[in-house]
């Protein structure tokens, strides 16, 4: 039952998550300047991809998330009886 919360829960908040996101970027009907092109970056160029702090504030929260549930709900399962 647990589980099966967690998973309705993060599709739920996925789902509004991407509303959000949708709703509030620059160009909000298709890929707008937001997200780094890594296909057309080579070293030496001017770093445009470093950038895009918003792609790397996502991606931080992301990798947060991740060691988030590990720490949390893995501790939680491994002191169960």
């Amino acid at each position: 039952m647990h589980v099966a919360f967690t998973l309705i829960g993060a599709q739920v908040l996925g789902s509004l998550a991407t509303i959000a996101a949708r709703a509030t970027t620059p160009n909000n009907i298709g890929p707008g300047d937001v997200f780094p092109d890594f296909s057309s970056w080579r070293l030496g160029d001017d770093g445009e991809v470093f950038r895009k702090i918003c792609f790397y504030v996502g991606l931080g929260f992301q990798v947060l998330v991740c060691v988030g549930y590990f720490k949390f709900f893995r501790k939680e399962q491994l002191t169960k009886p």
